[in-house]
């Protein structure tokens, strides 16, 4: 007759069921599947550890990246909050003194003061906070810094004493004179005496955070 289109037609069996002679009649041993089972199950758990790494590190940076935009903004909030209130405490002077000889200094001690207090009581809500070495470097150089804060002071207090107040405010009315003094004295000597102060905290501020986060885990 004519061949038949499937050349054995014999339904295998799943497995060795002894009818062969030889090799033919053996099933592959238990060990193969007991491999096989444990090479899929550890892949599929390698695969599932990496992903859930992968997301986690994701996660990580995207906290990371918020919390350096929020620490951005808030520093361009306070920077911009200083300028105002530079503005706000050297404007009478500017519009009644036409030769005002502290400008620098006074500029110095409004923003010393604001930016000192600010770290020293918010410190672990700037970016500083994490950075260790940058504070340790900060608080030497603030060591340095205080002397040439109190030279300052000492600058303007000398000014007063070998100058006299005339040499201030020498071209104002009579009657104008004695309340413009008073306020330069009392804001010179106010962000002055309070930069100095907080310029000598900061120090011990900056090392304390510095050992907290260290052996405590917080700012």
């Amino acid at each position: 007759g004519s061949p038949l289109t499937i050349p054995n037609r014999e339904v295998k069996p799943h497995c060795a069921d002894g009818t062969a002679l030889g090799w033919e009649s053996r099933s592959l041993p238990t060990f193969f599947f007991l491999a096989f089972w444990l090479i899929h199950f550890t892949k599929a758990h390698l695969y599932k550890q990496m992903g859930l790494r992968c997301f986690k590190s994701t996660l990580y940076l995207y906290d990371m990246s918020n919390t350096s935009n929020l620490y951005i903004r808030l520093e361009m909030i306070w920077w911009l909050i200083t300028a105002i209130v530079v503005i706000v405490v050297l404007f009478p002077i500017q519009q009644t003194l036409s030769n005002y000889p502290f400008y620098r200094a006074n500029i110095i001690f409004i923003v010393g003061f604001i930016t000192f207090t600010r770290y020293i009581f918010l410190l672990r809500y700037t970016f500083l906070g994490p950075l260790q070495i940058l504070k340790v470097a900060i608080a030497f150089l603030m060591i340095p810094t205080t002397f040439l804060l109190v030279q300052e002071i000492n600058h303007f207090q000398l000014f007063l004493d070998e100058e006299g107040l005339d040499a201030l405010v020498g071209e104002l009315p009579f009657g104008k004179r004695e309340n413009m003094v008073g306020y330069i004295r009392a804001e010179m000597l106010f962000f002055g005496t309070g930069v100095c102060i907080a310029a000598v905290v900061i120090i011990f501020r900056l090392l304390i955070s510095v050992w907290l986060l260290r052996n405590r885990g917080r700012i």
